[in-house]
């Protein structure tokens, strides 16, 4: 489908019906001049899904024969016109309009003014006759596109021109439309919408020029050397950490060599208590036998001395027993008195010579009455 921008239009009337119209997808917007506040507003375009293309036209033939200096002005008025929220980034144009019959050169002065201040900020058009339309766009004095103005002024009238990017009241082959909405031009796109720079095509992507290159190309190139000097800056760095953690390595594996001689050193000295620890456990277990041995032979001792004290008793007994004079003890009772002494002293008796000492000494030696013998004192 033909896509169509409408200009001229007056209300909220009509730019309901270019909303509504087949193919329409921009409307005009006078920034200066007698419709600046009664044309296409951009809020009310935008709201309606419809681009908004800029246009300079405070007179209709304001930059014919213009200097230098009227066209810097006029860029001025232009700029502080523009409402706020607009990209200023270059991706809209603004249409500075030549809508008269005038010579192909006689703007060229004007528009160099105007470019001087406008075209750091937004793409520099024009609104034209064909032979100031393609002089202008020929010498470089106005950017992209252009709009070809409805009158020809007998002149040949070419909207298929590569500098053309919509043309005014007429289809791409140069033959006369009429507008379906009152009060307005219809303009006929031959390019797409973003290529006529209108505001809210939503592809306002940023323009750049040699000049806008060139100085992103020496920002990216300082950015580029500040970079470089920052990755020799990091190696350097990165090449002395790499050293400090050589030697952090060396004065670590020093540390971990030493704990593993001083834990080489603990465990021989864990050996030898372990060694002194058995062998005290073994003097202690001999010691304690030794004790048990001491305690157990004591035991035997006093038991022997009670032993000897009680056989004590029982010669004591027998002696006593024995009568004064004219006594002859039997075998039997030499064999009892004699199985005392041995108890009593630990050695073995002869019974035959017992009797005889009993028989021929004994008798007359021990009186009955005589008193018993103190028993020795227990150890």
């Amino acid at each position: 489908m033909t896509s169509y921008m409408f200009d001229g239009a007056f209300g909220e009337a009509e730019i309901d019906l270019v909303a509504n119209t087949p193919g329409a997808v921009a409307v005009n917007h006078y920034l200066t001049g007698p419709y600046a506040t009664s044309s296409f507003l951009p809020d009310a375009a935008h709201a309606r899904g419809l681009a908004c293309v800029l246009n300079y036209e405070r007179a209709p033939g304001a930059l014919v024969g213009a200097t230098r200096a009227d066209g810097q002005a006029i860029g001025q008025q232009a700029l502080a016109a523009i409402e706020a929220g607009c990209p200023r980034n270059k991706s809209v144009a603004i249409y500075f309009s030549v809508d008269v019959d005038t010579g192909a050169t006689t703007c060229d002065s004007g528009f160099q003014g105007v470019r001087d201040v406008v075209s750091g900020q937004f793409q520099v058009r024009c609104y034209a006759p064909q032979n100031v339309l393609e002089h202008l766009a020929n010498s470089g004095l106005v950017d992209g596109r252009q709009w070809l103005a409805a009158s020809t002024y007998g002149r040949a009238y070419n909207p298929g021109s590569s500098n053309v990017g919509m043309v005014q009241s007429h289809d791409i082959n140069g033959n006369w439309i009429n507008t379906p909405v009152p009060n307005t031009d219809i303009n006929t796109l031959t390019t797409s919408l973003a290529g006529i720079a209108a505001w809210g095509t939503g592809v306002n992507v940023p323009i750049l020029d040699a000049t806008d290159l060139a100085n992103i190309f020496a920002q990216d190139l300082a950015a580029i050397r500040q970079a470089l000097t920052l990755s020799g800056d990091n190696m350097t760095i990165v090449q002395n950490g790499q050293a400090d953690n050589d030697n952090a390595f060396s004065i670590m594996n020093g540390r971990l060599v030493a704990i593993a001689a001083a834990v080489g050193a603990v465990q021989s000295s864990i050996n030898s208590v372990s060694t002194a620890v058995a062998a005290v456990n073994a003097v202690v277990q001999n010691t304690s036998t030794t004790v048990g041995k001491l305690g157990a032979d004591h035991a035997t001792e006093m038991s022997n001395q009670a032993q000897m004290l009680a056989n004590q008793a029982t010669i004591l007994a027998i002696v006593s027993a024995l009568p004064t004079s004219g006594w002859q003890p039997s075998d039997a009772e030499i064999a009892e008195l004699g199985q005392a002494l041995a108890a009593n002293t630990h050695v073995e008796i002869d019974n035959a010579a017992l009797a005889a000492a009993v028989r021929h000494d004994f008798a007359d030696s021990l009186a009955v009455d005589q008193p018993a013998p103190t028993p020795p004192a227990g150890p």
